[in-house]
């Protein structure tokens, strides 16, 4: 019998409290193994999230294999829930 070695997710929570009120809260899964963001991808999309938008010159990602930037979509989730909030 061949032991598993494989690692738990790991979570980190973000609570930003906007007011007394409302506390939006952000949960980022990383693999175990390779501290990779794990993400499910929402079906609708901006264009300025896709890797063929202005893609970093380091990126190692492959548009034929990623369509997307997984940092772009994530940031699209966050910029969404404060999408109706005053930032003064």
């Amino acid at each position: 019998m061949i032991a598993s070695t494989a690692m738990k997710p790991i979570t980190i929570t973000y609570r930003i409290k906007l007011n007394e009120n409302t506390t939006e809260v952000f949960d980022f899964e990383l693999n175990g193994e390779n501290f990779e963001l794990i993400s499910t991808t929402p079906e609708s999309l901006p264009n300025w999230t896709e890797l063929s938008f202005k893609q970093c010159s380091h990126c190692p990602l492959d548009e034929k294999e990623h369509s997307h930037c997984p940092m772009a979509v994530q940031l699209h989730q966050v910029i969404e829930k404060f999408h109706d909030t005053r930032s003064i």
